[in-house]
């Protein structure tokens, strides 16, 4: 329990912080796509998640039923379908903090490119389509300044 004589800095801190540090929803999934794949994201680049992605996603870990990832520059594009935190009946509902910081799956990607190019990362678009039999979502991450 806090001291009565410090409770003002707590409150005044909480309404109105000068920095919030959040850790991304996704990072401890990161985390188990280092430890699955057995290796560290620092020594490898990026072209490696473009070809061990896919696999450990949909076969290894069963998380999506289709995953693709493709390098565009400072840009990359992901796209994959049905996955296990992708729910259908998000469209009617609020979505909450996955509209605020993606799902944890889009998380572990973002975080999974920023070890692996020690740049800062940002999800700037990401698009779930119902249409289909499937849920497809579609998103994209640009990377910014390096953060080494």
């Amino acid at each position: 329990m806090m001291p009565e004589e410090q409770s003002d800095f707590l409150f005044s801190l909480l309404g109105n912080p000068s920095a919030v540090l959040v850790t991304p929803p996704g990072a401890r999934l990161a985390q188990l796509f280092e430890n699955v794949l057995e290796t560290n994201f620092n020594r490898v680049n990026l072209e490696y998640l473009q070809q061990t992605l896919p696999e450990l996603l949909i076969e290894d870990l069963e998380i999506a039923q289709s995953f693709d990832m493709k390098i565009e520059n400072d840009k990359v594009h992901v796209r994959y379908e049905d996955s296990m935190y992708s729910d259908p009946n998000v469209k009617t509902e609020q979505l909450g903090i996955y509209s605020a910081f993606g799902s944890p799956l889009s998380s572990a990607i973002a975080c999974s490119i920023a070890k692996v190019t020690g740049r800062l990362v940002i999800r700037t678009s990401s698009k779930t389509d119902f249409e289909t039999k499937h849920v497809r979502v579609t998103e994209e991450y640009i990377m910014l300044e390096n953060i080494h």
